[in-house]
C-alpha cells in the first residue's frame, strides 16, 4: 500500500492555488498558532535549508505577493506563491519564498 499525502486525500494534488492556501494555512502563526513554527522548521530542515533556531517569531505570511522584475528592459510584474518573513533572535531577519510548481520538476 502507498502512503497518500494529504493534497492526494483531499484531491488538491494537482491544484497549485489550494496546495498553496493550505501551505500558507500552516506557516502562518495567525491562523495555525500551535503549529505554525513547528511546521516551518520542519519545512526547512526536510527541503535540506539552513536549520532554523529555537527563538523564531514569524512576523508575515503572504500569498501571490506581488513583486516587480526587469528583464530585457522591460518592466514585469510576478508574484511569489508563499512569501515569509521570520526573524531568529534579536536580529536576524530571514525571508523563505516558495514558488509552488505542480507539474514542474
Amino acid at each position: 500500500m502507498s502512503v497518500e499525502t494529504v493534497f492526494e486525500i483531499l484531491g488538491i494534488e494537482n491544484k497549485e492555488l489550494q496546495v498553496s492556501n493550505l501551505l500558507a494555512y500552516y506557516f502562518d502563526p495567525k491562523r495555525n498558532l500551535q503549529y505554525a513554527t513547528i511546521f516551518l522548521k520542519e519545512f526547512c530542515e526536510a527541503c535540506g535549508l539552513d536549520k532554523i533556531t529555537d527563538d523564531i517569531v514569524i512576523e508575515a505570511v503572504n500569498r501571490e505577493k506581488p513583486i516587480k522584475d526587469n528583464f530585457d528592459g522591460r518592466d514585469y510584474q510576478n508574484y511569489i506563491d508563499i512569501f515569509i518573513q521570520f526573524k531568529e533572535g534579536s536580529q536576524k531577519k530571514r525571508i523563505l519564498c516558495i514558488e509552488n510548481k505542480i507539474y514542474s520538476e
